[in-house]
């Protein structure tokens, strides 16, 4: 899958799925690993040698995550010598959509043109997202990729000034999923967050939804508050991640 996951899987023949993302490096200079299946005892040497890896590559910033399966197995995990690192938590929200939903009158989300858009949008997109843990950097052949699923709305948002900002979501029959919100940082703190929040969901309304959700992390406090003063409810965990800068590489054991 990766380089490096061979001299990985010598450390215990038991390792059966990890994901590593080295190609977003150049893009967000954060590099992930997510452990899905591992046995507890060889965790940490895993997290050890994957970091030094995305290090060596060229993050700045290595996230390393176990999924919720591994999370309900072992609820008490004990790093020991990785309790240097950050933590946070990829948490799910649910929210019904309520009868009435107030739209701000001063913007409105409005779908994209690809043939005109696409790089204007993936460049707001990628600026929007720098240093938000776990937001994904997207490039031209994944935007169209995501474009062209049935159901997937892709949106800028319009207020009188111009584009403040980003949504995107999925339609899944009654239910949707809210994937992306996003507001341009000259636009910020002038309530377009919240704003965006509400035109998706009268959007999706008049759609036929009734039920939205969303992922966020725990570590992107002001869009967990901007959530929950909406009405979102979490839900549940959905992973837990470990964040270490390429300052406090020195730490590590691997070598």
């Amino acid at each position: 899958m990766v380089e490096g996951l061979k001299k990985a899987s010598v450390l215990d023949s038991n390792i059966v799925d990890i994901l590593v993302v080295y190609d977003e490096i150049p893009f967000s200079k954060t590099g992930y690993c997510q452990i899905r299946r591992c046995p507890l005892s060889q965790r940490a040497a895993f997290f050890e040698y994957y970091t030094y890896k995305l290090l060596e590559r060229g993050a700045e910033i290595v996230c390393l995550g176990i999924s919720s399966k591994c999370l309900r197995k072992n609820a008490l995990l004990n790093f020991g010598d990785l309790s240097y690192f950050e933590t946070y938590e990829m948490q799910k929200f649910k929210i019904a959509i309520p009868k009435k939903v107030t739209q701000p009158s001063n913007l409105r989300l409005e779908l994209i043109d690809l043939r005109k858009d696409l790089d204007r949008y993936i460049e707001l997109h990628n600026k929007i997202f720098v240093g938000i843990d776990n937001a994904a950097f997207l490039r031209e052949r994944e935007f169209r990729t995501l474009s062209i699923k049935k159901n997937y709305w892709i949106n800028f948002a319009i207020a009188p000034e111009g584009i403040v900002g980003i949504c995107e979501f999925e339609i899944l029959g009654s239910r949707a999923v809210l994937s992306t919100v996003g507001v341009a940082e000259e636009a910020r703190s002038k309530g377009y967050g919240e704003g965006i929040v509400m035109c998706a969901l009268k959007l999706l309304k008049e759609q036929g939804v009734k039920k939205v959700e969303l992922m966020a992390a725990s570590s992107n406090v002001r869009a967990v508050s901007l959530y929950e003063k909406i009405g979102f409810k979490k839900t549940t965990v959905l992973s837990k991640w470990f964040k270490l800068t390429n300052t406090d590489k020195g730490k590590l054991a691997y070598r």
